[in-house]
């Protein structure tokens, strides 16, 4: 990395808020990068002003969105200076966990209790060691029923992408057609969603959505993305919550 001179620092110094990181670095010869990063160690903060309109797109995407779509809807204004802002807005970026158990559906309440209905009556919720590759714990929404439109209609609703399986049976037996859906941040979304509208399987949902949310702390604390090749190693409490399901799922509710 190439070294600051003293006139460099103080061109920095003298020319922060009145010139953007992008120009001060092409007049000095130094990266973007490094620009930022004195201006930072030097706690050169600009005060510039911004509009309602700036300000309500940065409460709106600074939580969740990525970098580039700020950037994007922000095109007049550099990273670092949208992170003091936002700073002193008190709006703070969410980690991605965070991100992915406040993701919502959007569904209307008709739909809700819809779906709520079919995963009461036709569906389960259920913990699973997932063998396939690595080894994991999957938390798991099914539907498995003989009328293959009722499955596609709970796929529709669920905007997903999966395939529907189909078991063929002997004899006079009709097939039976089945969707499975085990991402994490999905089944979160979508219990929190029903969950005002579930009956008899919410123990089952609330159970999931604790185990889901122990997961991503614990991933995040590890700074892992997904499990290890050994299987993940589950807190007490996890342990609790499979086994909990799993009497649920074995019984039913009385």
């Amino acid at each position: 990395m190439k070294s600051w001179t003293e006139e460099e620092l103080n061109f920095l110094k003298n020319n922060y808020n009145n010139m953007t990181y992008k120009e001060i670095a092409n007049k000095i010869n130094h990266s973007l990068g490094s620009v930022e990063g004195t201006a930072f160690r030097l706690n050169l903060k600009k005060d510039i002003y911004y509009n309602e309109k700036e300000i309500k797109k940065i409460k709106e995407l600074y939580p969740f969105a990525s970098k580039e779509k700020i950037l994007k809807n922000l095109p007049n204004r550099e990273w670092q200076n949208i992170q003091a802002k936002a700073s002193k807005i008190g709006c703070k970026r969410l980690l991605q966990w965070e991100i992915n158990l406040n993701k919502t559906f959007n569904l209307s309440e008709q739909d809700k209790i819809w779906l709520a209905a079919a995963i009461d009556f036709e569906g389960s919720l259920s913990i699973a060691i997932n063998r396939g590759g690595r080894k994991r714990y999957a938390t798991i929404v099914e539907i498995n029923n003989t009328n293959k439109p009722l499955v596609e209609e709970f796929k529709s609703k669920c905007r997903v992408n999966n395939k529907i399986a189909k078991t063929k049976r002997d004899g006079n037996r009709k097939d039976v057609y089945q969707l499975v859906i085990s991402n994490k941040s999905f089944v979160f979304a979508f219990l929190k969603e029903i969950m005002p509208y579930l009956i008899s399987k919410k123990q089952q949902a609330k159970l999931i959505m604790e185990f889901i949310e122990i997961h991503s702390i614990h991933l995040v604390n590890h700074k892992k993305i997904y499990y290890t090749r050994k299987l993940f190693k589950l807190t007490e409490r996890q342990k609790e919550i499979v086994n909990k399901i799993r009497q649920l799922n074995k019984r039913g509710i009385k």
